[in-house]
């Protein structure tokens, strides 16, 4: 499972402020990283995969504990 992470910086050098939000959750690598170029495409307008300065979205594995729901 895969979860897509956009991460915006903001404020200057001195005093960056990081904001990240889950955009979903994904069963494979490749479903997410196809999320990952469509969003860009649709929210900021970028050719698909890029995004613009102090933006970025990853995807990054999970291993869920049934047990503990994370």
């Amino acid at each position: 499972m895969f979860a897509l992470i956009v991460i915006l910086l903001t404020g200057t050098v001195d005093e960056m402020s990081i904001r990240a939000t889950n955009l979903g959750f994904f069963d494979s690598f490749s479903e997410c990283f196809t999320a990952r170029e469509s969003f860009t495409a649709t929210v900021f307008g970028m050719p698909e995969g890029y995004y613009p300065p102090n933006t970025q979205a990853v995807c990054i594995p999970l291993v869920v504990n049934k047990d503990q729901g994370t």
